[in-house]
């Protein structure tokens, strides 16, 4: 059987229980091998838990995985997460337990209050495993996919507890399963896998993050094309050398043919200029055209030029 990551198919739920009585947290995970399960109570594992039991549907191997507390008590409220991981990934859900008549605890068992951090979305790791070229996602630099491939959303999300993740495509909530999955790496990268794209599946998909600190929003614009031949980047239009005055503006044009569509990128004297404000660099899409602009030109702006296009075939 092929190897696959963890996918939590039921999460589990918020709890409210009376004080002195058990409360039994449970899900449903898939994944090959078998994956490994780990519990957190506001951020600090809970030790020595049962691995999960199986059951074997249709679908393949499902593993239920529950924790059971027993004669709740105030010291037991909190954000409860639980993680499934094997060799090829993890995933990861989480729910609170409320005591009915109890308050929130606010310190920790040390008596050290506990500090939340809000939601921060961050920049992906770059991918030295992979021959295509990562894509921001913005509206200049959709993810791209062709009609009947898997398209993969990434983003990267840090805060404390673990937030809680929820996907939205145009708006409307995507629910786990069918077509879409949702995994996270080993490197804390969270993804939404659509399998056989199709052309409506264009759009805004949002993915948001949320725990007991806040919530933060990252829109991922993604762009699903019908089959055409793949090719390198290929440069039809040219860099050509330019002279002008100290102070005057300059525009910088040439334009490349590739499919998938090239991600594009700007070198000056080796360096990369993406952190150089004063340049301003645009790419069409659809036309191929990549432009530099700077404004006002100074002596050091003086130097070698560089446009390269990159995507899957070269």
């Amino acid at each position: 059987m092929l190897t696959a990551p963890p996918v939590i198919t039921e999460s589990l739920r918020d709890q409210t229980v009376v004080e002195g009585e058990p409360v039994e947290f449970r899900l449903k995970v898939s994944g090959n091998p078998p994956p490994t399960i780990k519990w957190y109570l506001n951020g600090k594992e809970i030790p020595s838990q049962p691995q999960p039991s199986q059951t074997s549907p249709s679908s393949g191997p499902l593993h239920t995985c529950t924790l059971t507390v027993l004669n709740c008590s105030t010291q037991d409220i909190g954000h409860y997460t639980c993680c499934a991981l094997n060799v090829t990934g993890r995933d990861v859900c989480s729910a609170e337990l409320f005591i009915k008549g109890a308050t929130d605890r606010d310190e920790t068992e040390a008596g050290v209050a506990e500090v939340y951090v809000e939601p921060l979305f961050g920049k992906l790791p770059s991918s030295s495993s992979s021959s295509s070229p990562l894509r921001s996602g913005s509206v200049d630099d959709p993810v791209l996919a062709l009609v009947g491939e898997t398209a993969r959303l990434d983003c990267k999300i840090s805060g404390h507890p673990v937030p809680d993740l929820t996907w939205y495509k145009d708006g409307r909530e995507l629910i786990r399963g069918g077509r879409y999955l949702m995994s996270v790496n080993q490197e804390g990268v969270h993804s939404l896998i659509i399998k056989l794209a199709k052309i409506s599946d264009s759009g805004v998909y949002t993915c948001r993050a949320s725990n007991r600190a806040g919530q933060a929003t990252k829109d991922i614009f993604l762009n699903v094309e019908g089959n055409q031949r793949r090719s390198c980047p290929l440069f039809v239009e040219k860099l050509r050398d330019v002279e002008v005055n100290d102070g005057d503006p300059v525009e910088m044009k040439c334009t490349v043919a590739g499919y998938p569509a090239p991600v594009v990128s700007w070198l000056r004297n080796g360096k990369d200029i993406s952190l150089c404000k004063d340049y301003i660099v645009k790419y069409d899409l659809r036309s191929g055209v990549c432009q530099l602009s700077i404004k006002d030109c100074m002596p050091d702006d003086s130097g070698a030029f560089v446009c390269i296009a990159r995507n899957s075939h070269g």
